[in-house]
């Protein structure tokens, strides 16, 4: 299970959560896909090194979560911005991403398609075979975050995620992670996921505190990277 590492200044007002940064290690992500329902992609790295997003006959769901114990319970977040690396997308038109809170817990190495633990045998949702992740039962239905932007290779989006980040640190059992989706037809794009050979490309979660006399970093719901 991977943990965090508690920064070394509870003081400090912008804490930057990233794979092997300072030590950290309380991020983790999956991917779980339609045309390979029954593989756990996780520890799959030669063969399947990203995270994937895409919608219909290719539908492909990315789950994320950044253990937050290491930061202050005691001061309220003013902002919090998740940013993805784009490794490689066969679009050029503007897509569009959704971002959810999970409503359950969940081993983000024992995910496929068909299961939500496949060392168990435990099915998605309502219990139907390939059904994948179901709004409302295993996630939530309306997003915390929607995202429209245009991929391009080796680009990167800001997503923000005050409002789950906010809910999280006033409930820290009920931090279970995102998933990432789409309701348009293909894959959108491949994402670097955290254990990627270059560190620059990690996935990244910075919370900023209204402490530090600064304003919160601006983060657009379209594409960032005009």
């Amino acid at each position: 299970m991977p943990r965090p590492t508690p920064p070394p200044d509870p003081n400090r007002s912008v804490f930057l959560l990233k794979p092997h940064l300072d030590g950290y290690r309380g991020c983790s992500t999956a991917t779980v896909s339609r045309e390979y329902p029954s593989v756990m992609l996780r520890p799959i790295r030669q063969s399947h090194p990203s995270l994937e997003v895409g919608g219909g006959k290719e539908e492909a769901c990315t789950f994320i979560r950044f253990d937050l114990e290491g930061l202050p319970a005691d001061r309220g977040p003013a902002g919090a911005t998740l940013t993805l690396t784009v490794l490689w997308t066969d679009e050029t038109r503007p897509r569009t991403l959704t971002v959810h809170r999970l409503l359950k817990p969940l081993q983000f190495w024992q995910l496929s398609w068909d299961y939500r633990n496949t060392s168990r045998r435990e099915k998605w949702g309502d219990g139907e075979t390939g059904s994948g992740p179901r709004p409302g039962i295993d996630y939530e239905e309306k997003p915390v975050a929607t995202v429209r932007f245009r991929p391009v290779e080796e680009g990167r989006i800001d997503i923000d995620v005050l409002d789950a980040v906010k809910g999280w640190m006033r409930d820290p059992a009920g931090n279970h992670g995102l998933i990432l989706r789409t309701e348009e037809e293909g894959r959108i794009a491949w994402f670097s996921r955290d254990w990627d050979p270059v560190d620059t490309r990690h996935p990244q979660l910075e919370v900023r505190f209204a402490e530090s006399g600064l304003a919160p970093r601006k983060v657009l719901s379209s594409d960032s990277r005009k």
